[in-house]
């Protein structure tokens, strides 16, 4: 049987790119239901995530959503984030977002920190 990742192409960082993906959703795949502890996010793509949604949802509908994401461990333990030099200003922020359990609460929140996406945004370049 071929291996799933053993993808050719002439670019040879797409080919890079694309078997790495190829190995990795392969990884993934075969610890599923094996290995509950496998974690498939990382930092970066919950602050992708995150910035999505504030950026293209109302506040109401993207509130459950950044909730789930910001409790993540990624965010909940700053071991994993602190070596991005804007993540301290984001960190107070986070954890300030992670004790409101109201949409109403969180637009009060997102109204008095309504320069969280700009920190945010900095976390991923």
């Amino acid at each position: 049987m071929p291996r799933i990742f053993s993808i050719t192409n002439d670019n040879k960082q797409v080919e890079k790119k694309a078997n790495f993906f190829s190995e990795w959703f392969h990884l993934y795949t075969t610890n599923l239901g094996i290995n509950h502890l496998f974690e498939l996010e990382n930092p970066l793509s919950l602050i992708d995530k995150i910035i999505y949604q504030l950026e293209n949802n109302s506040l109401d509908y993207a509130f459950p959503y950044l909730k789930n994401y910001f409790s993540h461990e990624y965010f909940i333990n700053d071991m994993f984030l602190d070596t991005f030099l804007t993540y301290g200003p984001v960190s107070k922020k986070v954890r300030s977002f992670c004790v409101l359990s109201k949409v109403g609460e969180f637009k009060t929140w997102y109204s008095e920190n309504g320069d969280v996406l700009d920190f945010i945004e900095g976390i991923s370049k």
